[in-house]
């Protein structure tokens, strides 16, 4: 989902919501040895997607970057978060740190950025891929443009494998935004661009982008900041054409830079402050829609987990919606939804390092 050092909610925030992955109920596809050909870029495509519905036990597998500071990103780790097994490790070459990762729609397929430990040089991408067991196979090179290589951009990696979104942070334009989406099975890019900043960007399916628009300026803006969704299959290369989707709006302020939840009209949310019996409690956990002004389901966590933590974040949820992981900490407890219930979950990762989940969204994948 997702790119560089990018702020994020913090506590005290209200909404924090995070990037949505479609999943699936049956078991994982076949990951034997392709027989597609390696694209111009070097991208071996991913697997058929998981079915849209699923429980989180279908997507067993995270690759997640462990440490913190100088030890960050030194190497990745593969897990079952279900099992707790450990089941491979994976640096980077030449002496780099992983800065991001990325998931495809297959639970095997994943896309990895690294970049030089001392800030210098020029970023670099690799394909990792999981075998039926997930374990890791060598890293693929992949060559992308410049343009993503060289600058901090949100990335988001497509369902299908085969799409890359990213949105260039433009400093010396503070108000001039674009959003580029690359085929890396063909290499081929088309760009939309518009007034103000590009703050968050996730894929809702495989053609359509949901990304939030500000302003960045203490003058009048010059449109309305949303979330607004981005058929990338239609004609046209405005940004502004995009559709408003006013209840993600509510959910994720455009001008906060939170990963944005958006897979086939749905999210999940945090909510603001609220008290309970004298205790000062942050977040329910909500469910949205992009076509309802109210949330569709409340879940409140202190009836399981206590009243002893500071913060929530949602961390997966299948594209229907109706299934969903969420942490909350600290210390961290692992809760999971379906469909109306709620009950508690072992994580057997390290969801954000111990901060929240919204601070290290790119700091794992399912």
């Amino acid at each position: 989902m997702t790119g560089g050092a990018v702020a994020m909610l913090t506590v005290g925030a209200v909404v924090a919501v995070a990037a949505i992955l479609p999943g699936g109920h049956l078991p994982g596809p076949s990951t034997g040895r392709h027989r597609v050909a390696k694209s111009p870029l070097g991208w071996v495509p991913a697997a058929r997607q998981l079915p849209a519905s699923s429980s989180p036990q279908a997507w067993p597998f995270v690759v997640w970057l462990p440490g913190r500071g100088n030890n960050h990103g030194v190497h990745a780790d593969v897990t079952n978060w279900v099992t707790g097994a450990s089941l491979g490790q994976i640096s980077p070459p030449g002496g780099r740190c992983f800065e991001q990762v990325m998931g495809a729609g297959d639970d095997r397929t994943f896309l990895l950025a690294a970049y030089h430990c001392n800030l210098a040089g020029r970023t670099r991408f690799y394909e990792l891929r999981l075998t039926a067991t997930g374990h890791p196979r060598p890293l693929i090179p992949i060559s992308l443009p410049q343009s993503v290589a060289s600058s901090s951009a949100w990335l988001a990696l497509a369902p299908d494998g085969r799409h890359l979104a990213y949105a260039p942070a433009a400093p010396g334009r503070p108000n001039r935004a674009a959003i580029t989406v690359i085929d890396l099975m063909t290499g081929k890019k088309r760009t939309w661009s518009g007034p103000g900043r590009v703050t968050t960007l996730g894929w809702a399916g495989s053609s359509t982008l949901d990304f939030g628009l500000a302003w960045n300026s203490a003058t009048k803006a010059t449109f309305q900041p949303a979330v607004r969704a981005l058929d990338t299959t239609a004609a046209g290369r405005s940004l502004l054409a995009s559709r408003v989707l006013p209840a993600f709006s509510d959910v994720h302020p455009a001008d906060t830079t939170s990963p944005l939840a958006g897979a086939n009209g749905v999210s999940f949310g945090v909510t603001g402050l609220l008290v309970d019996h004298g205790h000062r409690l942050w977040n329910e956990i909500a469910r949205y829609s992009a076509l309802a002004a109210k949330p569709t389901a409340i879940f409140r966590p202190w009836p399981l987990i206590g009243h002893n933590y500071a913060w929530c974040d949602p961390v997966w949820t299948d594209a229907s919606g109706m299934h969903a992981l969420a942490v909350c900490g600290p210390p961290n407890h692992g809760l999971q939804i379906d469909g109306k219930h709620m009950h508690v979950v072992a994580l057997h990762f390290a969801v954000g390092n111990g901060a929240a989940p919204a601070s290290n969204v790119f700091y794992f994948a399912f």
